[in-house]
């Protein structure tokens, strides 16, 4: 049971007090963060992601009063981490974030990369504890929804229930697609997967989908996609020189989506 729909903001509001360190404790969340400034669902350009259609006055203030916002976090923070409590679901509004799970050998597997209209905190609704560590590939904007206030909302404002159901699908889709890349052997055709996933994605929030900004580094990409870094960066190079896409530092530009496709699928000559 979770909802942060309404957390997606317009940038102009003014954030608080920004917090400092190598990262952002949990606790301090509960204690600081979630006490700050609110946020207007009804001014968010990601909304139609969110929240039901038509939804009325009463329940965006209904949802606006369970709703806070974070100030902007410098890459590297960790938002939560692998054991500690569940106090908040948070929602990407700006930035990128990644979610690593360490196994019982010690293994970092990185799970996934995500971008602004996701849900962060579903890994804890069972059991109350986080199993994965989500950590900031970039300046990122998040809004949260304190967890000791979602049975009320969710009871308050009944169509976020089917809401909620609708995002898990969509992570839950995102999953699906993620094990079907690494059941693919062809190194060309996980790389061109993946960048046509980050595509959709973007196109589906709202976002230029053709320009991508990879934020994250091409160990934690290859550690994601289950290739050597020499491998991912062979591969992109492989795919610039075929016209395929043009890579400028950490930006990518798909320059021919039908050709990226026949690459995903292996058809690729």
């Amino acid at each position: 049971m979770l909802k942060y729909w309404n957390m997606l903001v317009d940038p102009s509001i003014v954030a608080h007090k920004p917090f400092t360190g190598d990262r952002m404790p949990t606790t301090a969340y509960a204690s600081e963060a979630l006490t700050q400034l609110k946020v207007s669902c009804a001014s968010c350009g990601l909304s139609d992601l969110c929240l039901p259609r038509g939804v009325d006055k009463v329940t965006l203030e209904q949802l606006d009063d369970a709703v806070d916002r974070i100030d902007p976090l410098p890459r590297s923070t960790s938002i939560f981490r692998q054991g500690e409590p569940l106090f908040a679901l948070y929602a990407v509004r700006a930035g990128s974030v990644r979610s690593t799970h360490v196994g019982a050998d010690g293994n970092e597997q990185v799970l996934g990369f995500h971008y602004p209209g996701d849900l962060l905190g579903l890994d804890a609704l069972d059991g109350n504890v986080h199993q994965v560590t989500i950590d900031t590939l970039e300046r990122t904007h998040l809004c949260a929804l304190p967890i000791n206030t979602l049975d009320n909302v969710l009871e308050s404002v009944p169509p976020l229930r089917r809401q909620l159901l609708r995002i898990m699908s969509r992570n839950h889709a995102q999953d699906h697609h993620h094990l079907e890349l690494m059941g693919r052997k062809a190194a060309t055709s996980r790389v061109a997967g993946w960048l046509l996933s980050v595509s959709k994605r973007l196109h589906a929030h709202g976002y230029e989908s053709d320009q991508l900004s990879l934020s994250m580094s091409r160990s934690d990409l290859g550690n994601y996609l289950g290739l050597a870094i020499e491998t991912v960066s062979r591969t992109l190079s492989r795919l610039q020189a075929d016209g395929i896409i043009e890579v400028s530092g950490r930006s990518v530009t798909l320059l021919d989506k039908q050709r990226l496709t026949e690459a995903a699928d292996g058809d690729c000559s």
